[in-house]
């Protein structure tokens, strides 16, 4: 049989399934496209062949195995000595071939949750992942040849990671300071050079221990990477908060409705919706009657809120606060007006509803309503409104939406500037929505409005539970991931950091890193009660945000020139 061409199997694994992916009844989420891996079977006849590929897919496996759910965090401190001995072997052969590949399938392994939405998702994220991995990480990695080894990946991996968080809007996930969420002592170092330095300091260490054991000796670079370890986990274990007494309570609610419900029955205040969501919080606050707040998950209130009629909202709340009586942070859909919402052009919004059933009004005139400010590309926000014509693409949209089923959810509105909720004394509340708990710079700007007392986070996360590969139910690693994300979110602006989920976890972050509680039922119904720790003074990350990768960068520039000076 004649060898199949790379270019024509590669075309076959990502184009058939997306051309399926489009057909009427056919699962988004199915993973029996991997078969199409077959023509790599042949390749392993080759010795030399065979050896880079098994390096390469158990570098793989140990990124997958780092990670949550395996959460085998140890393996964050080896997951990349198979791809550098493999690399070195690679040289003659095309590098960013080789390397866009390795980090389309580490994508492909480690982003399978997204195939439950829509292979588009998956595919987009993995084609975006690898191009950045050969473009911010093997290219440098193979042009900096003047500067020590270890220095030299531990560069290109921080590039790697930065280049990852914004391209193509940006998707900070599987950072390899994620790897490292439990290792407290270490993770207080990022309130100064954030997830990206723990993933610099991460890379650094193994690359050194790499170094020596190839030249069979101590190199500079590993005193290098011990001082750099000793000094970090001494940081860590110096590192102490103010201390003092705890503050209000919080009741966050998880309701654990299929997203399919929610989109059944978006404006029936008397469906599943309210019937849990009233229940499990009837529950809590029988439980806890000192409750200050309740908190309601993404989008699950049972209404939408039009900001031209809230005469029409009003009837709903106040008789949801005479209940409760207390007040309340809802996440929900806002429209500007009515034609915006039959238009389905709304907001991913979190409102503050106080003990009165009334939305409080700013100086401004504007209501206490936070508006989501990155939308999930294709799953939030039509991607063509950001080059074509509005008509072009309200007529595009009604097309896909009638002809392929495209959720009128996919076209939403993205908000503008950060919203401090004030729920009262101890309970400033900066709001985030969805994914945007993963992103540093969304959290330390909602940090740094309004001096908040927390962090409050409405996710979903109900649309990745267990995809399917062939007859089996893969498990979805997406909630946890967020968690270890989160973890950062919390040590980088010293404030704690609440996520009320519908389907995931629903969690209490201290700013020391530490998980307070957590409700860890994927699909299962639940409250927590959690009370807020004092935040922290302001850290220097907060105050001096994304400089601190670039002068980690510019302290690294002397020793390349030093080095290709002696070298010249």
């Amino acid at each position: 049989m004649r060898r199949i061409p790379p270019w024509l199997w590669i075309a076959a694994l990502v184009g058939i399934p997306l051309v399926l992916s489009f057909v009427p009844g056919w699962p988004s989420h199915g993973y029996g496209h991997v078969l199409l891996l077959y023509p790599l079977v042949p390749a392993l006849r080759h010795p030399e062949l065979r050896r880079r590929l098994l390096l390469y897919g158990a570098s793989i496996a140990l990124h997958l195995l780092a990670y949550p759910d395996f959460d085998l965090g140890f393996l964050g401190w080896v997951l990349l000595w198979p791809y550098l001995l493999a690399r070195e072997r690679d040289d003659k052969a095309p590098w960013f071939r080789s390397a866009f590949l390795y980090g389309f399938f580490r994508a492909f392994v480690g982003f399978h949750w997204l195939g439950h939405v829509h292979f588009t998702a998956w595919l987009g994220a993995c084609l975006a992942s690898g191009f950045a991995f050969a473009a911010a990480f093997e290219w440098p990695l193979r042009r900096l040849l003047f500067a020590p080894f270890a220095l030299r990946v531990a560069a290109a991996w921080l590039f790697f990671e930065w280049i990852h968080s914004w391209l193509l809007g940006g998707f900070p996930w599987l950072f390899l300071s994620h790897t490292q969420y439990r290792f407290l002592a270490l993770v207080q170092v990022a309130d100064v050079v954030g997830a990206f330095g723990v993933s610099f300091l991460v890379a650094f260490v193994q690359a050194a221990a790499l170094e020596a054991n190839r030249a069979r000796r101590i190199v500079p670079s590993v005193w290098a990477a011990a001082l750099l370890l000793v000094a970090a986990l001494l940081y860590g274990a110096m590192r102490g908060g103010p201390g003092g007494a705890e503050g209000p309570g919080v009741l966050m609610v998880q309701t654990a409705i299929p997203s399919y419900v929610k989109e059944q029955e978006p404006g029936d205040p008397r469906g599943v919706l309210e019937e849990a969501l009233v229940r499990l919080t009837r529950e809590g606050l029988d439980r806890h009657p000192e409750t200050a707040l309740i908190v309601w998950p993404e989008t699950m209130f049972p209404a939408y809120y039009v900001e031209s009629e809230p005469e029409r909202f009003a009837p709903l709340t106040r008789a949801l606060a005479r209940r409760f009586k207390r007040p309340a942070v809802y996440g929900l859909s806002s429209y500007a007006t009515p034609q915006r919402r039959d238009a389905g052009r709304g907001f991913n919004s979190a409102m503050l509803v106080d003990r009165n059933g009334d939305v409080p009004v700013g100086p401004d005139g504007r209501p206490a309503l936070y508006r989501k400010q990155r939308l999930v590309p294709m799953s939030e926000e039509f991607l063509p409104r950001r080059i074509l014509p509005e008509a072009w693409c309200d007529a595009m949209f009604r097309w896909l939406s009638g002809n392929l089923g495209l959720p009128r959810s996919s076209d939403l509105e993205s908000g503008e500037g950060f919203e401090t909720l004030d729920a009262g004394p101890g309970l400033r509340c900066a709001a985030l929505i969805c994914f945007e708990g993963v992103y540093p710079d969304l959290a330390r700007g909602a940090a740094r409005h309004g001096r908040p007392d927390l962090v409050l986070h409405l996710v979903n996360n109900g649309w990745f539970i267990s995809p399917r590969f062939l007859s089996w139910r893969i498990p979805s690693f997406e909630q946890r991931q967020c968690l270890a994300a989160w973890v950062f979110r919390a040590v980088e602006t010293r404030m704690p950091f609440f996520s009320c989920a519908n389907a995931g976890i629903t969690c209490a972050v201290a700013p020391d890193g530490r998980i307070l509680s957590r409700v860890d039922r994927v699909m299962g119904e639940g409250w927590l009660f959690e009370r807020v720790p004092p935040r922290w003074e302001e850290p220097l990350f907060l105050r001096g945000g994304f400089l601190l990768p670039a002068v980690l960068l510019l302290l690294i520039l002397p020793v390349l020139l030093w080095n290709a000076r002696k070298r010249a």
